[in-house]
C-alpha cells in the first residue's frame, strides 16, 4: 500500500479535525439516557463512512453498561451504523477479537446474518497470535499485526461460520473504524438489498422493526498483566490503514482493568 498517495496525506493532515470531532461526539453522549430501542430514519445530508462519528450526535443510545454507544439510520438504499466506546476494557478487547453487528429482519435474536469489523488481530490469520499471551509485546510488531486486519472483514450467513474476505471485494459495502486517543468508533454502510450488493445485504423488514446485535468477545486479562503492554492505536477507512493514534485504550497509569464479559446486546430499530 503506498502512503506516500495523495490520499493518505489527506488523511493525516484530517487526522487532528477528526479526533476533535470525536471528543466533542463523545462528550454529547454523556448526558444522553441508555434505551434498547432506537428510531431510525434518513441522514439530514450525505452520509460519509469515515468513522468520525460527528453524523451521529444525538442519534445513538446506550447499551451494555455504558461500554457501548450505537445507532442505526437509514435511507431508500442503505443501513447506516455507528458505534462509539471509550471504555479502556473494551477498546482493547474489540482490538483483540474483533466486533460483531447480527442483523435480523425477522424482529427476532437470530444470529443468522452478520459482519464482523474490525475482525480483531487475534482473527486476522491463522498464522498469527491466538490469545491475548500470543500477542507481541513490541509496539512495532502490533503494528504489523493491525495492518494486517484492516482491509479484512468477516460475512456470516450461519452463527459460527465466518466467511473472510477483503473489504474492496464488497461493491456497495462500506466500513470505517478508528482507535486513537482512547475511543473506537466505527461506521458501516449496509446494502438494503441485493441491487446495491449481491455479496451481503439486509433485506428490509416487513413490519418495519429490525432488530441488530452487537456481540464481542474476549479471554479474561490478567489482574498482574504489564500495563505497558497495551496495542498501538490506528486508524483504518474502507480496508486502508490510516493514521497512527496513541494512548490506545485510553490513558492512566495504573495497570489496565480485568476485561469484562463479552458485550451480546440487541437492540430494536423502528424504521420511520
Amino acid at each position: 500500500m503506498d502512503y506516500s498517495s495523495p490520499r493518505w496525506h489527506r488523511l493525516l493532515t484530517a487526522r487532528t479535525t477528526r479526533l476533535a470531532a470525536v471528543g466533542v461526539v463523545a462528550l454529547g453522549f454523556m448526558g444522553c439516557t441508555g434505551s434498547g430501542s432506537v428510531t431510525s430514519s434518513a441522514p439530514e445530508r450525505d452520509h460519509l463512512t469515515d468513522a468520525d462519528m460527528v453524523e451521529w450526535m444525538d442519534h445513538t443510545v446506550e447499551i451494555a453498561d455504558t461500554r457501548l454507544r450505537v445507532g442505526v439510520r437509514h435511507d431508500d438504499n442503505w443501513y447506516y451504523i455507528g458505534v462509539l466506546s471509550t471504555q479502556r476494557a473494551t477498546v482493547q478487547q474489540i482490538a483483540a477479537r474483533g466486533l460483531t453487528v447480527w442483523f435480523d429482519p425477522s424482529g427476532e435474536k437470530t444470529r443468522g446474518l452478520g459482519i464482523r469489523y474490525p475482525v480483531g488481530i487475534l482473527n486476522a490469520s491463522s498464522g498469527g497470535p491466538t490469545s491475548e499471551a500470543d500477542m507481541p509485546r513490541e509496539t512495532e510488531e502490533r503494528m504489523d499485526l493491525l495492518r494486517e486486519s484492516a482491509p479484512l472483514v468477516d460475512l456470516y450467513f450461519e452463527e459460527g461460520k465466518p466467511i473472510r474476505r477483503q473489504l474492496a471485494s464488497l461493491p456497495g459495502l462500506e466500513a470505517a473504524y478508528s482507535f486513537e486517543f482512547g475511543a473506537f468508533t466505527m461506521e458501516l454502510r449496509i446494502p438494503r438489498s441485493a441491487a446495491q450488493s449481491d455479496d451481503f445485504s439486509v433485506p428490509t423488514p416487513s413490519e418495519g422493526m429490525l432488530r441488530v446485535g452487537f456481540a464481542t468477545e474476549q479471554a479474561p486479562r490478567p489482574p498482574d498483566d504489564d500495563p505497558g503492554s497495551t496495542l498501538p492505536g490506528a486508524r483504518g477507512n474502507t480496508g486502508g490503514f490510516g493514521a497512527v493514534g496513541r494512548d490506545f485504550g485510553g490513558r492512566g497509569n495504573g495497570p489496565s482493568p480485568i476485561f469484562q464479559g463479552p458485550i451480546d446486546e440487541w437492540i430494536k430499530v423502528v424504521l420511520e
